[in-house]
């Protein structure tokens, strides 16, 4: 079907008579306001079938008593949204004339937003936004966990793992072919095709879902000392997802992993702004107040890295923020690397944390291989008026579950949130449930978003993130040998003090015996997982 979308106006009003022209004329000249109007402020267009589309209107009104000048009407919206027009700007718009405007939605995937932005002479809100919001009832395969790494296994021996199919969509998903790659990997029972899941209710129960997702059992067998890698290739009315499977044949040996305790001052700071429409005050406020966050930094002397993220790839984006750059290049940086495309999980801020610190993108070769640098405390603010929804990764996804893959990768991390408080938000912000928890179980901050005064919050994130975090918590390797543990705190043996906690697979100090600022620890064991486990 071939869009089309109409922009027209009709100028109403205007003065109607000889009297009214009286009483304008002897209004001062400083009592001459134009007032910029717009109805409504945010436009629902619901959830459309692929093929329909949905049209409204909104009108544009001068409701002052002086001439507006609208300079400029752009959408800012993905594919989903159209907008066309002929006209010239600048617009005259006389007291009580209107404009009227009709945008398009067409459905293309599961969400969409956009925003109708104008510019003009109003004294009291040059920029006015208009909201767009929209949906797809389409399905969205999920191959849930994706990656998944079988870890260090004796050679012939099986080890069975699940891996969920889920439909994170609004319609029924059809899947119809499942082919499973690699040497040493196999789906085990495989379902009969094709294979239909309903879609996903992230506030219902597992029974509510059971129609939502299958467990597949996939099985890991090496046959020789090496290192294996597979796919998992899922074909369906959605789209094609391919998952990767990685693992090791290994016989019991020793490992040794090493960590160094942060040290005050040193601090590596990461940014995730919500890419949604609706957070365009917020960002100007986040922008606005950096320059406090960096004098704070500044004047503590503080060896700082700054990086912000917004993509699902969790690399940053533009360049690092330094000491050694001048203040103006760091706010330019800055102001500019908070908008962008974020892709998919434009409000799933945690899991985009998570990317930008997995050993993909921090290693060597990586996208953020200069982020954390040794003896850094690492900060994530994470910056949202809506709910963590990393959930759409996957039905294994909780804040909980995140935060866990994050402690592992950088045990010394606080993550704070600026967002709606919990459990009520308020008119302008959702609860920031998942955010909230995040902060609280890692000793991080948690900023109202509603108060219009929290940008001054921003010298306190500073000064925590310069403040060393002393970890007390350091995640081996998954099937370790309980007793073959070895513990060292600067090269000396620590055989009291700590304790070896099973569920989450670490080692844990107690609260007298936590290594010091600037302290190396190395833990030493045996693992391998086996038949006989």
């Amino acid at each position: 079907m071939t869009l089309t979308s109409m922009l027209f106006l009709s100028l109403l009003g205007g003065c109607d008579s000889e009297n009214e022209l009286t009483n304008l004329n002897e209004i001062d000249d400083e009592d001459l306001l134009a007032i910029l109007v717009v109805s409504p402020e945010r436009v629902d267009f619901a959830d459309l079938r692929v093929g329909d589309v949905n049209t409204q209107t909104i009108e544009i009104m001068n409701e002052g008593n002086k001439a507006l000048e609208l300079q400029s009407l752009s959408l800012n919206a993905d594919a989903g949204f159209a907008l066309r027009s002929d006209l010239s700007f600048p617009l005259l718009l006389e007291p009580d004339a209107q404009v009227t405007v009709e945008v398009d939605f067409s459905a293309l995937s599961v969400d969409h937003e956009g925003v109708l932005v104008l510019i003009s002479d109003d004294a009291g809100a040059p920029r006015t936004t208009v909201e767009l919001t929209g949906g797809g009832l389409v399905p969205r395969l999920v191959v849930d966990p994706d990656p998944y790494d079988f870890g260090r296994v004796e050679p012939e021996c099986t080890i069975e793992t699940e891996i969920t199919l889920a439909n994170m969509g609004k319609d029924t998903l059809e899947v119809t072919s499942l082919v499973q790659l690699g040497t040493a990997f196999e789906i085990l029972d495989p379902p009969e095709l094709p294979l239909y899941l309903e879609p996903y209710d992230a506030q219902g129960s597992d029974a509510d879902n059971e129609d939502a997702v299958y467990p597949l059992s996939v099985a890991f067998t090496p046959t020789a000392i090496e290192l294996y890698e597979g796919e998992l290739w899922v074909s369906s009315n959605a789209q094609d997802a391919r998952a990767i499977q990685t693992g090791a044949g290994s016989y019991a040996t020793g490992y040794s992993d090493e960590w160094t305790q942060p040290v005050s001052g040193k601090a590596d700071i990461l940014f995730w702004v919500d890419q949604s429409c609706s957070m365009e005050d917020d960002k100007d406020i986040l922008a606005t107040n950096f320059i406090d966050f960096l004098d704070t930094l500044d004047e503590i002397e503080s060896d700082y890295l700054i990086m912000v993220v917004i993509n699902d790839s969790g690399c940053h984006n533009l360049d690092y923020m330094t000491p050694d750059q001048t203040p103006a290049e760091r706010e330019a940086i800055f102001r500019q690397a908070i908008t962008g495309n974020a892709g998919l999980f434009a409000e799933a801020g945690l899991s985009i944390t998570k990317a930008a610190l997995r050993e993909k993108n921090t290693g060597a070769g990586g996208c953020n291989a200069e982020f954390l640098r040794e003896n850094a405390t690492v900060s994530a603010i994470l910056v949202s008026d809506e709910p963590d929804q990393s959930y759409l990764a996957g039905p294994s996804v909780t804040w909980s579950s995140v935060v866990s893959d994050l402690l592992t990768a950088s045990p010394s991390t606080y993550i704070s949130a600026v967002a709606g408080p919990v459990p009520d938000g308020c008119e302008t912000a959702s609860p920031g449930t998942g955010y909230a928890d995040a902060a609280a179980a890692t000793g991080g901050m948690f900023v109202d978003i509603c108060s219009r005064e929290w940008g001054e919050q921003m010298a306190q994130l500073a000064d925590q993130a310069a403040t060393a975090k002393l970890a007390d918590t350091f995640r081996i390797l998954v099937g370790v040998e309980p007793n073959s543990i070895q513990v060292y705190v600067d090269e000396v043996l620590v055989e009291t003090g700590w304790s070896f906690d099973e569920e989450l697979n670490a080692v844990v100090f107690g609260a007298d015996a936590i290594p010091g600022e600037g302290s190396s620890i190395r833990i030493e064991y045996e693992t391998a997982q086996s038949c006989e486990r």
